[in-house]
């Protein structure tokens, strides 16, 4: 997490550091960048993972859900933003992602609250004529 004084640019910096746009010799790697210190191949093989499991599960919930979901493919995209979200605020609340088990925990909690929430919206939408 950043002190409240940090000005704008340096904040953004950060993020570049913590995506591995800007490298360590500018002395502002102190924030997320385990995260992303993975290499191309392991990267490639984690979001194909990550999708394909994603795929199932949208298909899955297809089903289990019917007319409340929102299709094999919409349910998909739901839940691979909420894997990818749930890990960032594992990591914005300190977190180690390091451990495998963390990260997988830390996605799947927010891959279905964030479903969860879409069909309850989605729902109550619907019951108030919208």
């Amino acid at each position: 997490m950043f002190p409240s004084g940090r000005k704008p640019i340096v904040k953004f910096l950060c993020y570049l550091v913590a995506l591995n746009v800007v490298g360590p010799a500018t002395g502002l790697t102190h924030w997320g960048v385990e995260m992303w210190l993975i290499d191309t191949n392991t990267g490639i093989f984690l979001i194909t993972i990550v999708s394909i499991c994603g795929f199932f599960l949208g298909h899955a919930m297809d089903g289990v859900l019917e007319n409340e979901g929102f299709g094999p493919y919409g349910n998909m995209v739901i839940i691979l933003a909420g894997f990818v979200g749930g890990v960032l605020v594992m990591r914005y609340f300190g977190f180690s992602i390091k451990d495998f088990r963390v990260g997988v925990t830390g996605g799947l909690l927010g891959s279905f609250a964030m479903l969860v929430s879409m069909v309850l919206t989605k729902n109550v939408m619907h019951r108030l004529g919208y």
